[in-house]
Parts: C-alpha cells; structure tokens; sequence
C-alpha cells in the first residue's frame, strides 16, 4: 500500500521500511476487510518504526489514502480494523469519519465461516456507488432508502449490546440482511443474489437451530464471500463452528467479543 498525505510527505520526505508478511489468517477478497488490514499495518509498521505516536484517527486516515491507489478503493468503514479487539461505533460526518469503542453489556458469540465461493467487490463498489449522490432510476433510489434504513436499524442495534439484549441485535441484523437484499440485490444481481450466503440462512435460521442460532448476515459489501453467525451463547458456537466445518466443509473460526469492564 502507498500511504499519502501532505502533511506527512513534508515531515518525512525520505525514509522505508521492508514488511516481511510471513503468515496470512484472514481470507482474502471475501469481505473481511483483508485489503485494510494490509493498510493499516503499513501505517502502523511506520508509526512503530519512525516513533510518529499516530492516533487510531490518523492511522484510519493514512490507510484509507493508501488503499485510494489500490484496485479495490473500499470505503473507510473498513479502515475500523484499526480499533483492534473489541466492538466499536463508527460515524460519519461528510468526508470524515470517527471510531469510539462500545461498551458491550454481555459476550458475543460470533462465528465467521468462509463460504467458499466468489465475489467482485469492485464490481459491488461501482455498482453501488453509481446510485450516489442522486439515483437515476427508481432501483437506484432503494439504495437511498436502505442507507436511512440501516442509520436507524444501527441506533437500534447500539442500544442492544450495550444493555445485553442479544435477541433483540439479532432481530436487527437478520432486519438489515433483509433490507439489504431488498434494496442491493436489484442494483447488482450478479454478486448479490448471492445463492450460497441465502442458503446459508435458510439452514441456519430454523429447523434445529431456532433458538440458538440469532443472526446470520453477509460482511461488508456482502455477496458469496464470507458470513457471519450471531450464537446465543459459547456452546451453540462451538455446535454452529463444527457444523460449518464437518458438515458444509467450510473453513470458518470463532470470535467472542467479552462484556465491557464494567458490566453487571
């Protein structure tokens, strides 16, 4: 990644580093924002290297400018990898964007399975972004209304992990899968129908698993890359994770997001 800003090319006008990647974990080019993750470990390489004393907003900032001169020129919500663990809230204002961490009222089960399929996200980006700022067609204004949606179905979601109502965050991610596929779909049929993600759902949210299985969701711009399952508690997780991978011979792992200190 190249990382670029004025202010920073002024400061230092010469110096490098040789990053060594020698293990990679996390899937690439299935929406797990693999593309940031590189990013932001540039920038934290030089920060860490050169004693720059970045701030998780200035790091955000320098890797979004570099992943601007990459095919895949993501938004800036991917840049929230810089946060590290734990759960954040990003908002955005304009051109700008800030990351504060959330207080987390009760554990998160998640497990994040790789679906073993295809996806464009430069063909999702262009497609949908084309419906910005104004749509040309009345397929392009329900990208306009599933944005308005999704800001209050957040508001909602926000409440509900910090005063531990995990049902309730389920209902809203499985809600805003639902809006989503009403409104992208139509805009990108050919990486948002995505068939694999849907029938991962259909198992998922019924039959056996009513109950214990709360959210299933695509990540990030969505299509057949990767999806994400909200578990009542560690034992379905654990239930959920074997069957993603004895059973739909997926790869996949788990993440817990612990309760806030602080929390009762």
């Amino acid at each position: 990644a190249i990382i670029e800003s004025d202010q920073f090319r002024s400061i230092h006008s010469s110096f490098g580093i040789f990053i060594d990647n020698y293990l990679t974990t996390l899937p690439m080019k299935k929406g797990l924002s693999s593309s940031a993750a590189v990013c932001v470990l540039t920038v934290r390489c030089f920060d860490a290297v050169y004693g720059l004393g970045l701030t998780v907003e200035q790091v955000m900032e320098l890797a979004y400018l570099g992943e601007m001169y990459t095919p895949s020129r993501c938004g800036r919500m991917d840049q929230c990898v810089a946060i590290g663990e734990g759960i954040g809230v990003m908002e955005f204002s304009g051109g700008s964007c800030s990351l504060r961490r959330l207080f987390c009222q009760s554990p998160l089960y998640f497990v994040v399975a790789d679906l073993n399929s295809s996806k464009d996200t430069v063909v999702i980006l262009r497609d949908l972004s084309s419906c910005f700022p104004f749509p040309q067609n009345p397929t392009q204004a329900l990208m306009h209304e599933y944005v308005n949606g999704s800001f209050h179905i957040a508001q909602a979601a926000i409440g509900h992990i910090e005063q531990g109502h995990i049902s309730a965050l389920g209902d809203c991610m499985n809600s805003a899968q639902e809006l989503f596929d009403r409104c992208a779909i139509p805009n990108c049929p050919s990486q948002l129908t995505s068939p694999v993600l849907h029938a991962m759902m259909d198992v998922l949210l019924g039959g056996v698993w009513a109950g214990l299985v709360l959210a299933v969701k695509g990540i990030g711009s969505q299509g057949d890359g990767s999806v994400q399952i909200l578990c009542k508690d560690c034992d379905t997780q654990q239930k959920v994770l074997k069957y993603i991978t004895e059973v739909c011979h997926l790869d996949g792992f788990t993440i817990i997001i612990p309760a806030s200190e602080g929390s009762s």
